[in-house]
């Protein structure tokens, strides 16, 4: 994993590396992330013997929410019903607040 900064143009931050094949992978919503430990994305690996999860994090000094990192994102309410978006309706899709204490 690598970040960018003004300082440097890349700085490494750690990899990851297994010895297990994988048969499938599919990414978890952001609303299923763990906000409180910085994590920004989990992926899910499939193996034929298991599902193990990937966790990608920023390290942070602090144990508090880190709203720079969580912008609001797709809830799980429906913006419209089948019907309406068979008819046409392009409406936005419902956001949700990613802060623990808003939700």
């Amino acid at each position: 994993y690598y970040e960018l900064s003004s300082d440097s143009p890349v700085y490494p931050l750690g990899d990851f590396r297994s010895s297990v094949s994988a048969k499938g992978m599919a990414w978890v919503p952001r609303r299923g992330l763990d906000v409180m430990a910085c994590e920004t994305a989990r992926l899910m690996k499939l193996t034929t013997s298991s599902v193990e999860p990937l966790s990608f994090t920023v390290p942070r000094k602090s144990d508090s929410f880190q709203e720079d990192l969580y912008p609001d994102t797709a809830s799980s309410i429906p913006a419209h019903s089948a019907d309406e978006w068979m008819a046409g309706s392009e409406l936005p899709p419902v956001e949700m607040a990613m802060n623990p204490t808003l939700r």
